[in-house]
């Protein structure tokens, strides 16, 4: 198929990219098994893509923003790629404790000057993950094991290394790697489960169909307390504000991701009746007396707070409110790496 249409389109005046059709993963919690599926690391970084053609190498986000500016180094890096290709990766901070989202989302900065500063401080790895069109032919049509060899083909003769599957052995200042790829269950759980405590985001597992992929986050659980609900006009809370304690101090760590169906929300009426402080909503929160705990899920964390939104799991109402500290954050380190088996290390595939 010759690419004609869904070629990148740069808007200078706006910095925005018009991509081809790049469907996101879908979000499960399971990892899903069986002989045609292929499992990848899922980088805590900023998912791009690469599009290389003649003068120029574009850089641009999952969005359509154009990232050349911010990334300077990773412009040069993805410029040993071949003319005519367009690759998709993703972008990571790697420091000796693993990878920095906080300070790869610094990177995303006005000023010219500050950009050139933090390039030099904290220098960026492009991660490429998929080959999407070589030459004048769009490979999206491809079946995933024809793409990933085309990919590592033009990495060795650009001179790029494959990541270890060990992704702590990854060093900071790397300029570019190829992702690691597998068949086996095994290393996919290793990701998931960050034993080499290098802090990715889970695990991105792909069909070989080369279209198919689902997202399996890594997720951890932590007793909050609730400090505030959020209400769409006059009915049962939607959303939860949630606090740990820090001594004797209520730190605020985050909300939940709006309540599931009318059961959770009515749930959540009853649990904090006769809770509220005030009726009156600041800022879309209406402050609760701190004595009613739940337990959540998340993903990450960015400093003492959750990155993104938690998900409600169940509430705790014979659960002491003081026992829900910051500690439970500092308890939450990865499980020693386990042995690696030898018919694993031997057929990790590319």
């Amino acid at each position: 198929m010759v690419l004609g249409e869904g070629e990148p389109v740069v808007d200078v005046v706006r910095g925005v990219v018009s991509l081809p059709d790049l469907p996101a993963p879908a979000l499960t919690d399971h990892l899903p098994e069986g002989p045609s599926w292929r499992y990848e690391p899922d980088w805590d970084g900023l998912r791009v893509v690469v599009h290389r053609r003649a003068g120029h190498t574009v850089l641009v986000s999952d969005r359509g923003k154009a990232m050349d500016r911010y990334f300077p180094e990773v412009v040069r890096h993805a410029s040993r790629l071949p003319l005519d290709c367009t690759v998709r990766g993703s972008i990571v901070v790697v420091r000796r404790s693993g990878f920095s989202f906080d300070r790869l989302r610094l990177r995303i900065h006005p000023s010219e000057a500050r950009v050139a500063e933090l390039t030099e401080r904290w220098p960026a790895t492009l991660v490429l993950t998929d080959l999407l069109s070589r030459d004048t032919w769009d490979l999206r049509p491809c079946d995933l094991s024809a793409r990933r060899l085309l990919l590592v083909s033009i990495a060795e003769d650009s001179d790029i290394p494959a990541a270890s599957a060990d992704l702590g052995q990854l060093a900071a200042g790397t300029p570019v790697v190829v992702t690691p790829h597998t068949p086996f269950v095994s290393f996919a759980i290793r990701w998931l489960e960050d034993r080499d405590e290098s802090g990715r985001d889970g695990v991105i597992a792909r069909a070989m169909d080369g279209v198919t992929m689902v997202r399996v986050p890594r997720l951890r659980t932590a007793t909050c307390v609730v400090t505030g609900i959020r209400r769409e006009g006059s009915g049962p809370p939607h959303a939860l504000r949630l606090g740990l304690y820090d001594g004797d101090a209520l730190v605020d760590v985050g909300r939940t991701t709006s309540l599931r169906g009318s059961r959770e929300r009515r749930g959540a009426a009853l649990a904090l009746a006769g809770l509220e402080r005030d009726s009156r909503a600041v800022n879309g929160w209406i402050d609760v007396r701190p004595e009613m705990a739940c337990e959540v899920t998340f993903a990450r964390l960015r400093g003492r707070r959750f990155r993104s939104a938690a998900r409600f799991m169940r509430w705790l109402p014979a659960m002491d409110p003081q026992r829900c500290t910051l500690q439970q954050f500092d308890a939450m380190a990865p499980p020693p790496p386990a042995p690696a088996d030898d018919h694993d290390v031997i057929r990790l595939d590319v």
